[in-house]
């Protein structure tokens, strides 16, 4: 039994050692050859090909315009005769097919809006194109026209196959006009209410100025000299300037604030032509009181 079994290792290993064949392996199947190594008519034929193939789907899908891009590829005379032959009657159903639309900018007084910016699905339109029809796909469009003061007008513009050279006017808005017919425009430089304000807050503290130092300096006097059985007379009028002072302080900071908000707020609207501010403290019984009026 164990010389059945060792027979046939034997014979293997006698076969190996006396220069005998393998078995060969079997052939393998050539790698079909890249694009780098076709020959370049050979590619041309294939790239025209697949061009058409690719005009077709985008033909079926409305996509005119990237189909008559491939079809003008594939009409090349470097492409096979049959190729051409159908591109070129295909190219011709899609220019017969294919929409166009010429967009006319107007102003509100119907003249050209020659500054105007229009933009075709988000996409500016150049300047060369704007007086020729511009071929476009079947369906809805997205038009917007910019004025060149910033006045905008939106419109969705929807075509099918074969409607050519369709005309769509758009009207820019008019710009908003001031009462002498002029437009109107921001007005620049600060508002006269703040020049205003300023001139509160200077005078309040020139007044805050003079007032406390004059006031100080009565009752550094009687308290030099009569203190403490002065005039009452002359007491109240070195308290009156020392509470005016106190009030112009009041007023100045509070001007100050206001004048500095109004030289840097945004100004929406045009301000009045003229602004005057007046303002003045009195004696009370128990002080004094200020006033501020104006006319704007």
């Amino acid at each position: 039994m164990l010389g059945r079994r060792l027979l046939p290792s034997l014979l293997a290993a006698a076969a190996l050692s006396s220069g005998a064949p393998a078995a060969a392996a079997p052939p393998r199947a050539p790698a079909a050859p890249s694009a780098a190594d076709k020959p370049a008519e050979l590619r041309e034929k294939e790239l025209c090909v697949e061009a058409s193939e690719e005009a077709q789907k985008r033909r079926s899908r409305g996509e005119l315009r990237k189909a008559r891009e491939r079809l003008l590829f594939c009409a090349r005379e470097a492409c096979p005769a049959v190729v051409r032959k159908d591109c070129t009657e295909w190219l011709a159903e899609v220019d017969k097919a294919q929409p166009s639309l010429i967009l006319v900018a107007k102003t509100s007084d119907g003249h050209d809006a020659a500054d105007a910016s229009i933009f075709l699905d988000g996409e500016l339109v150049p300047s060369t194109s704007e007086s020729r029809a511009l071929p476009v796909d079947p369906g809805r469009h997205q038009v917007t026209i910019v004025g060149a003061d910033g006045s905008r007008v939106e419109e969705t513009v929807v075509l099918r196959e074969g409607e050519q050279q369709r005309r769509v006017a758009f009207t820019l808005p008019a710009s908003p006009r001031a009462p002498g017919g002029a437009p109107a425009s921001p007005s620049s430089g600060p508002s006269p209410w703040a020049w205003a304000a300023s001139g509160v807050a200077v005078a309040s503290l020139g007044t805050f100025a003079v007032m406390g130092l004059v006031g100080r300096g009565e009752v550094s006097e009687l308290r030099a000299t009569c203190a403490p059985s002065c005039d009452p007379s002359a007491v109240d009028s070195a308290r009156t300037k020392l509470i005016v002072a106190d009030v112009a302080l009041a007023t100045g900071v509070v001007a100050a604030g206001v004048a500095t908000w109004l030289f840097f707020a945004p100004r929406g609207r045009e301000a009045p032509r003229s602004a005057a501010v007046h303002w003045s403290v009195a004696p009370g019984p128990h002080g004094a009181a200020a006033h501020v009026g104006g006319s704007f």
